[in-house]
């Protein structure tokens, strides 16, 4: 992204989520890219991105994996279920940080995300992928799973969210990236903006003297 490349898909698979999502054909951290366009663009931009791959220790690993997540790309949702259906409670959360924080983000949510280890809350399962890139950096897509001994979900979302969303802020990181903010981040949308909250509310005031539009969904 750096160098100006825009290929039409970019997902960087951590090894826990290549494993997930291509169950028996990987367990390395896998990186898809999908280029459509001019052939003599697209020679240009391959030559440019095998460099890149080849310089930080990577290999191509032929066309296979991309085929599958073509085909299988929307069946998240059945996947998902199936595992529900054994019992597993799951959440998918996404942040986003420049690129020099990605590693970090990444790195200290999983760790504080697999600590998570209680009666009503205890996380089996944690990966991630980034899957929306940008010239500044990226998002990071987390899949959470694991169960709760006295059957509490909603403690166990809330854990799993708080302990996401902390980590988060503290690097200085953006607790969401393209899916919006939603009412569970709702707790900390204030650290989020912080000089700017103000700013919106007074622009909802004025906008919305009467408070019906979403009243307490983004700002309260």
């Amino acid at each position: 992204m750096m160098k100006g490349l825009n290929p039409d898909v970019i997902r960087l698979y951590d090894e826990d989520d290549s494993a997930l999502w291509f169950t028996g054909k990987v367990n390395k951290p896998l990186l898809i890219i999908i280029l459509e366009g001019e052939q003599a663009i697209l020679n240009a931009q391959k030559q440019i991105i095998d460099e890149i791959i080849i310089k930080n220790g990577g290999s191509w690993s032929g066309e296979e994996l991309p085929s599958i997540w073509l085909k299988e790309r929307f069946e998240a949702k059945e996947k998902a279920e199936q595992y529900m259906k054994m019992g597993l409670l799951i959440d998918t959360i996404e942040v986003s940080g420049l690129w020099n924080k990605l590693p970090s983000l990444h790195t200290k949510i999983k760790t504080s995300l697999k600590n998570i280890q209680e009666k009503n809350a205890s996380v089996l399962h944690t990966s991630a992928h980034a899957d929306h890139f940008y010239i500044n950096g990226g998002c990071l897509y987390f899949t959470i799973a694991g169960v709760s001994e006295e059957n509490d979900p909603t403690y166990f979302y809330e854990k799993i969210w708080e302990t996401s969303m902390k980590v988060c802020l503290s690097l200085n990181c953006s607790i969401s990236d393209h899916h919006g903010i939603g009412l569970i981040r709702l707790p900390w949308i204030k650290q989020e903006l912080g000089s700017a909250y103000s700013i919106l509310k007074q622009i909802k005031n004025t906008l919305d003297p009467k408070n019906i539009m979403n009243p307490d969904k983004l700002l309260q």
